[in-house]
């Protein structure tokens, strides 16, 4: 397993879905971040959102495709 292996300091789950919004401000002390996106529609289940922070890109729409999520959240990051 990834997490047991690497040992983020957060694990954000990226789902259109969820209430809150990501925050890249929140990454400025963190060095290991992991970021997560489902390849398919669906969404993360109860055992997977224990895993990390449960998280929406702020602007986008939930019928948002998996790799327009991938490619919106790696502008925020360079940005």
């Amino acid at each position: 397993d990834a997490i047991e292996l690497f040992s983020p300091d957060e694990i954000y789950l990226i789902s259109q879905n969820a209430s809150e919004e990501f925050n890249v401000e929140e990454l400025k002390n963190k060095k290991r971040v992991f970021f997560v996106i489902l390849g398919i529609e669906s969404d993360f289940n109860s055992i997977e959102k224990s895993l990390g922070k449960y998280v929406k890109i702020p602007g986008l729409n939930k019928d948002t495709s998996p790799i327009a999520l991938l490619v919106t959240l790696f502008y925020c990051l360079l940005k």
